[in-house]
């Protein structure tokens, strides 16, 4: 017989309030369909499960499921589980599965997460999945400023629209404002002298957008229009600490585009790659970007727009899979605050939790 099957909408501020309504009327063996941002950025979950009358569906008075006749046969002596004190901020197995499926995650992660446990609590969760967060501290931004003979260089690369500009922009304000990772204001000591170049001269503004940030902050901004002309006006700024370079996104097929950025980092081999990507992709379109522009010899990634992320599994499984390191993380557009060293456990917090705090 077949199984028939319909499906039910659930709403909520946030994911993870829409996911929980939908696992206490339908299940942790509902099955999410599709999830929906509609307006005022409210979440609809929309969730498949068998109806009443078929075969799947409630079972009668006094005759247990077939799932329940399984699980029963396989408890054996178990105790039963109970839900107190502790218990209340414990889920069963099947509820964090089904969380972390709608979220995105593979199967495979799933099971090497949840495998071995009948019970498991969020905080239990969150130290497994920063096990497979690979996070890299920033060595130098907001700490005392050390002199050296050259000058520190961070390239900021990745694909158009990603969020470079806004990356280079808060970096640049951080580093003005000798901000710790405490958030807090540092001293003047330990601010330091900063340069801000762009070698982005194809997109309309993004001259005009990034230079009025280094108009606010008192470091003008030079434009390179090639590889030479980059390492010309870095020579030009040795007397600064920090050099910040933004970069154009670059089509696949723009080869001679590509071509020109890796030149730049070719003659600049003591500059830092940070390989911007945002959360928002699809696993496909962030391994694509890693393969492209990994001539370019990233050493560390960059995770933006994780405000706007409904699903976190495709950038989890980036994370998951590549040895670059993650640094920092950008969780919206206000210019410095968004900005976060990436840490495991506020990473693993917001793959659980795309509408929480990354920090």
């Amino acid at each position: 017989r077949s199984v028939t099957v319909k499906l039910e909408t659930f709403e909520g501020p946030t994911l993870s309030s829409a996911l929980q309504r939908a696992m206490d009327v339908a299940g942790a063996g509902a099955e999410v369909v599709s999830v929906h941002r509609g307006p005022n950025n409210r979440v609809t979950v929309s969730v498949a499960l068998p109806a009443p009358d078929s075969v799947a569906g409630t079972p009668t008075p006094g005759r247990p499921s077939r799932r329940s006749a399984r699980r029963a046969s396989t408890a054996g002596s178990r105790t039963p589980r109970r839900r107190s004190a502790r218990g209340r901020a414990a889920d069963g197995v099947g509820e964090w599965d089904a969380r972390m499926r709608s979220l995105g995650l593979r199967a495979r992660r799933r099971e090497s997460l949840l495998v071995g446990e009948e019970v498991v609590d969020r905080a239990t969760l969150t130290r497994r999945l920063a096990r497979h967060v690979s996070c890299e501290d920033e060595p130098a931004l907001g700490r005392e400023r050390v002199r050296r003979r050259q000058p520190r260089i961070l390239i900021l690369v990745g694909p158009t629209g990603v969020g470079k500009t806004t990356t280079a922009a808060k970096l640049a304000a951080q580093v003005h404002l000798g901000w710790n990772n405490g958030r807090e204001p540092g001293t003047l000591a330990s601010r330091q002298r900063l340069g801000l170049v762009t070698l982005d001269t194809f997109r309309v503004g993004a001259v005009e957008q990034l230079g009025t940030y280094a108009e606010l902050l008192g470091s003008p901004l030079q434009v390179a229009d090639s590889p030479a002309d980059l390492v010309r006006i870095v020579s030009e700024l040795s007397d600064c600490d920090l050099i910040v370079v933004d970069t154009a996104g670059r089509s696949p097929r723009d080869r001679a585009g590509l071509r020109q950025l890796e030149r730049a980092v070719e003659l600049l081999p003591q500059a830092e790659v940070l390989l911007t990507l945002p959360a928002t992709s699809r696993l496909a379109e962030l391994e694509f970007a890693h393969e492209l522009y990994a001539s370019c010899r990233p050493s560390a990634l960059v995770l933006t727009k994780l405000d706007e992320a409904i699903a976190t599994g495709d950038a989890f499984e980036l994370m998951a899979r590549t040895r670059l390191p993650l640094r920092f993380l950008c969780d919206g557009q206000q210019v410095p605050d968004d900005l976060h060293p990436a840490r495991a456990l506020g990473v693993a917090r917001w793959i659980l939790d795309p509408s929480g705090s990354c920090a």
